[in-house]
């Protein structure tokens, strides 16, 4: 069993030859969990079952690759370094994607007293993490991380938009799920499309915005962002009917013919009033 793959749909696009680690996420295998800092709608939006993810067969093989790396981490990380020797030997220049549906730190993973990084200097390695910790920490200069954001108000305690920001602030990409369109900016940097390809290590303090796909597509959780151009259609309904009853209201009153000045003061101040409710819940409901 081979545990690198290279038919990713994703990677395919890269210009550089990319290896893929694809393992079984979270706690689908039964045993531990690999993705530690996963939340509702990244489990349930997961692209496990993406493409090839689909097969009986792919997921028993990213089962039985997450049970090796718990029941026998010596054997597993050698196979890593074989399989990446004998990709650098063929291609040269080379990609390595160790958390394809997984977020484990391998920093720390060692193989005769060597992490990956260390063995494979002139590999490219890179993955997206939801662990923010792990930005704080050293990191291997061949080694690139993207931080997975997310809009749930129980992801770091609502304070995802603040981690995102000092994520960026410290040069490193942050990916978010859009759901239909990417906007052109986002927490005030540019957004890049990052469907186009998935070299990473490109990037450095920008957004990379992916549309959602597959389950995402379904996401109520906050996972998914809606993107500005929904707001801005939201807005511009209640905007219009707003204005309409601006319009609307005042005619009325001045149609009667008891209406007196200070009704149709009140009545133009209501409307202005509503208007004014409308922008503030459109903008508060868009953020």
């Amino acid at each position: 069993m081979r545990l690198f793959t290279t038919a990713n749909t994703k990677t395919s696009k890269n210009e550089i030859h990319t290896l893929v680690l694809h393992l079984a996420p979270h706690k689908l295998a039964g045993i531990g969990n690999i993705c530690p800092a996963a939340t509702r709608g990244c489990i349930a939006s997961c692209l496990n079952t993406a493409g090839r993810g689909k097969f009986e067969g792919v997921q028993t093989a990213r089962i039985k690759r997450t049970l090796l790396y718990y029941q026998n981490r010596t054997i597993f990380l050698a196979q890593l370094a074989a399989e990446i020797h004998e990709a650098r030997e063929k291609n040269g220049r080379i990609a390595v994607r160790l958390n394809g549906t997984s977020d484990i730190d391998y920093t720390g993973l060692k193989l005769n007293g060597q992490s990956l990084f260390e063995m494979f200097e002139d590999v490219t390695f890179y993955d997206y993490t939801k662990v923010y910790k792990r930005f704080l920490q050293p990191i291997p200069k061949n080694y690139h991380l993207t931080f997975s954001y997310s809009g749930e108000t129980d992801y770091y305690k609502g304070k995802a938009g603040e981690i995102a920001k000092n994520v960026l602030s410290l040069g490193y990409p942050v990916a978010v799920v859009f759901r239909n369109q990417l906007p052109e900016t986002f927490l005030g940097y540019p957004v890049v499309n990052g469907d186009e390809t998935d070299e990473r290590f490109l990037n450095g303090s920008v957004i990379v915005g992916l549309t959602a796909k597959g389950k995402a597509k379904h996401d109520t959780s906050g996972f998914v962002i809606e993107e500005p151009r929904e707001t801005y259609e939201r807005a511009a309904a209640g905007i219009a009917g707003a204005v309409v009853l601006i319009a609307f209201v005042p005619y009325v009153v001045l149609c009667h013919e008891d209406a007196t000045d200070t009704q149709i003061l009140g009545s133009i101040a209501t409307a202005v009033t509503t208007l004014a409710a409308v922008l503030v819940v459109d903008t508060i409901t868009g953020k």
